[in-house]
């Protein structure tokens, strides 16, 4: 049951009301229609929309600094192995001797050790040389350097040769077994393997397309499919 409302004292209160508001809430109240005003949850569903696009703005704006800094990042710590790789596929590998060049434009070459042959590529000569000790070495120095080749690799056996395609070397030599292939990838954690080992003796070596070519000493050919290191 609503309370009765005192008209007398509704109309006293309207009578020393100071702001136009209290007057109108007043007379209200003297009439009997004073109830809660509906304005109040307008302003609350105000806030919330004013409050909702702030956290909107926020995002947005977050998401495109995180955009922007990544990219900044990656102009501020490029490092150039983009430019490296493209310029990787361009090498310049020139050899004393060259046969066999594929028709993909691959780079590949070959070197007679009994010729003193030697392949420059990649600002490096390599060469098949024996050191001071009497090791055979496969190994390489900087093109037009008088000092000792850098070992890569200690050749097996008796050096017939070696080759380059792809960047990767095969050097090829005759043991007391027959023919051995070491491979290499001359870069940081280039390890040297044996590619392959044959029962032939080896007397001269070429390139064939993908192939490498063996010749021993009968005068019968071989062919040792290149790919990678092993």
């Amino acid at each position: 049951m609503q309370a009765p409302i005192n008209a007398a004292e509704a109309a006293k209160h309207a009578a020393h009301a100071t702001r136009p508001e209290e007057e109108a809430r007043a007379r209200r109240a003297a009439l009997g229609t004073d109830r809660p005003s509906a304005a109040t949850p307008s302003r609350r569903g105000g806030r919330a929309r004013v409050a909702v696009a702030v956290l909107v703005g926020c995002a947005l704006a977050a998401a495109i600094l995180f955009v922007l800094g990544g990219a900044f990042l990656g102009v501020m710590l490029h490092d150039d192995r983009a430019d490296v790789a493209g310029e990787a596929a361009q090498l310049d590998v020139s050899g004393q001797k060259t046969d066999g060049a594929p028709a993909d434009g691959s780079q590949q070459q070959v070197a007679l050790y009994a010729d003193g042959d030697t392949i420059d590529a990649m600002s490096y000569t390599y060469s098949i040389a024996v050191t001071e000790d009497g090791r055979t070495i496969f190994g390489y120095q900087m093109q037009g350097s008088d000092a000792a080749p850098i070992e890569l690799l200690e050749v097996a056996g008796d050096p017939v040769g070696f080759v380059v395609k792809d960047y990767v070397f095969y050097v090829v030599s005759n043991t007391e077994d027959g023919f051995c292939i070491q491979s290499i990838m001359h870069g940081d954690g280039g390890v040297a393997s044996v590619y392959r080992t044959g029962d032939v003796t080896v007397a001269s070596i070429g390139l064939d397309g993908t192939d490498l070519t063996l010749t021993d000493t009968d005068g019968k050919a071989y062919t040792v499919a290149l790919g990678g290191t092993q």
